[in-house]
This record gives C-alpha cells, structure tokens and sequence, in this order.
C-alpha cells in the first residue's frame, strides 16, 4: 500500500482512485476535510484497500512521522510552496493533502515560468510536525526520479498560507 500510494502520489496524485480513496478515508478519520469527487471503482475499498486497512496505513504513517521528528526534538518544519496561475485563481479549494518542500530552491522554480502566467508566487511557512503525512525522508518514491525535497501535508483549512 505504501509504495502503491507514494508512487501514485509522486507521479500524478489526481490520477486514479488510490489516492482519492486515501484522501476520502482521511477526511472519515476527521485529519483533514475533503471535497472532491466520488469513488467510479467499487473495489477502490475492497481487499487490502479496504477502509479498514487504508485507515491503518494512513495512522501508522503519521504516528511512525511524529515519533521520528519527537525524537530528533523537531515540532515544526519550515516548507516553502511555489504557484503558478495561467488564469485568477478561483475561489481556494480543500485539498486534503498538498505538497511543499523543504527546499527554497525547487520552491523558486516556480517563479520563472511562463512569462504570460497570469500570476507566480512563493510562501515560506513553519509548519507544526502534526501536519506532515509524507515526507521526501522516508518515502523511496520521492526519491528516484523527482528529487523535490517534498513534504506532504494534511490540509488545515484555516492555515496562514498552506
């Protein structure tokens, strides 16, 4: 499940229904809201991607997070974001999970785009270790061919900036 989830993440997280169901069973669990579109597969909670054992793969990944940064003394991590719009954005969504990175430099990246984007910005927020679902630390799949430095974040609707 795993490496099912972070492969799917890292390549295309709107693609398919691993990570909609995931996003679904973290919005049961109450850790973030959801807003999004339906289950098209009935089997998308069946066998071993019942609820059940999403809902275990989803707390076991942030109970293993917080322990590790617990012990190493660290509660909050500092992320950057980087964002482009081709067009005004509309009104914000929930995104359930979203990404940042630890690193400054791949946040710039994004503010050198297309020079007819409507609009680039870059955020730098400290971030409570709580939030962290997925990190480029412990996830073989952000390492390979993406090297982004990524962290993935329960959303928090209500968060200063992300």
């Amino acid at each position: 499940m795993e490496r099912a989830f972070s492969k799917t993440w890292v390549s295309n997280p709107s693609s398919g229904e691993i990570v909609k169901g995931h996003l679904i069973v973290i919005a049961r669990l109450g850790l973030a809201p959801y807003d999004g579109l339906t289950i098209r597969d009935p089997a998308t909670f069946s066998g071993e991607w019942s609820v059940e054992r999403r809902s275990e793969h989803i707390l076991t990944r942030i109970g293993f997070l917080r322990a590790v940064f617990s012990l190493a003394g660290i509660e909050r991590v500092v992320l950057y974001r980087g964002l482009s719009f081709e067009r005004p954005p509309e009104v914000r969504t929930t995104p359930t999970l979203l990404s940042g990175t630890f690193h400054r430099k791949v946040a710039e990246a994004w503010l050198d785009p297309d020079p007819t984007a409507f609009a680039v910005t870059m955020m730098r927020q400290p971030v409570p270790v709580e939030r962290l679902f997925m990190t480029y630390l412990e996830t073989e799949a952000m390492n390979s061919q993406f090297r982004e430095g990524e962290a993935v974040l329960l959303d928090h609707p209500r968060g200063p900036l992300f």
